[in-house]
């Protein structure tokens, strides 16, 4: 028996192994995953491999491999110009978080967090946890955030970008408020519709009840034409206050009044026209933005 006590020990000894802390890394096929270190070699055993199996050497045992974490593809382009952010990057989910987790922003300066991943996908409906505070969270998959947009405070998965490539559907990156204690992050806008297509019609800038918007996001935006030559719109969740012929710049078109757009020509809110039978204000005229709608511009 006392020659059995210190082998006993032994293999107790081999059975205890170390958690580690993943790290991520952003892969050529848009994919990010992560891999903590294998455990140790037991007596007279070799090392278990890196997300492997328990090997087996000599008399002893091998430690087991750790974790492989994988999160969803996300395709991504890092920040031109900067460094990555630390602990992680929110849009390229790359970094060191642990796994179960995702990066996000959070607190009123929306700086990266690590945070619990959730399963909400874009566009879903969506629960923030500690709303402007370091430590607050939602329940998105990784490479979305929760955010509500419009006036009711009912929140929606975005998708993270830093520019207009990181998005689908022909949707464009823009800056929305992380909350409303401050801090602004920049997401995908909803999908912009093509105009002329009968498989999915766009919402009607100049008449609501025309191939009408969700519930969700009612207000319809005349937004930048397809390289095809057709117009395109959005439906957006809330509208802008920015006023026809203000002086005010806009970024963005859910930056003006609905019925508005922002033209791309000097950044201001215009009012929607339709080329084919224009009606603008005197002093203006109807100048077409694609082959559907215009704006009206001052002669």
């Amino acid at each position: 028996m006392r020659t059995l006590f210190p082998i006993c020990l032994a293999a107790l000894l081999v059975l205890v192994t170390t958690c580690e802390t993943a790290h991520f890394v952003h892969r050529s096929d848009g994919s990010v995953a992560g891999q903590a270190a294998g455990g140790g070699g037991g007596t007279g055993g070799g090392g278990g491999a890196v997300g492997g199996n328990r090997g087996t050497g000599g008399n002893g045992t091998g430690g087991t491999g750790g974790t492989l974490c994988t999160l969803p593809a996300q395709a991504c382009s890092p920040q031109p110009g900067q460094s990555p952010p630390s602990p992680c990057d929110p849009v390229c989910q790359s970094g060191t978080c642990p796994c179960g987790q995702k990066c996000s922003y959070a607190g009123t300066d929306a700086i990266p967090v690590c945070a619990d991943q959730g399963q909400k996908s874009e566009s879903e409906s969506c629960t923030v946890t500690y709303s402007g505070r370091s430590d607050q969270h939602d329940d998105c998959t990784p490479g979305n955030i929760c955010l509500a947009p419009g006036a009711d405070l009912q929140a929606y998965c975005f998708r993270l970008c830093y520019q207009d490539s990181d998005c689908r559907f022909y949707a464009d990156c823009s800056q929305r408020p992380l909350s409303p204690y401050g801090g602004l992050v920049s997401v995908c806008s909803p999908a912009h519709k093509l105009c002329g297509s009968s498989d999915s019609p766009c919402c009607d800038p100049l008449d609501a009840s025309h191939n009408p918007c969700p519930s969700a996001n009612p207000v319809c935006y005349l937004v930048a034409p397809d390289a095809s030559g057709h117009s395109r719109t959005v439906c957006e969740y809330s509208s802008g206050g920015i006023v026809e012929n203000s002086t005010t710049a806009c970024s963005s078109s859910r930056a003006c009044m609905a019925s508005l757009t922002c033209a791309d020509v000097d950044h201001r809110c215009h009012r929607v026209c339709d080329p084919s039978k224009p009606v603008c204000p005197g002093g203006t005229h109807c100048t077409s933005w694609g082959i559907e709608y215009g704006y009206c511009i001052a002669n």
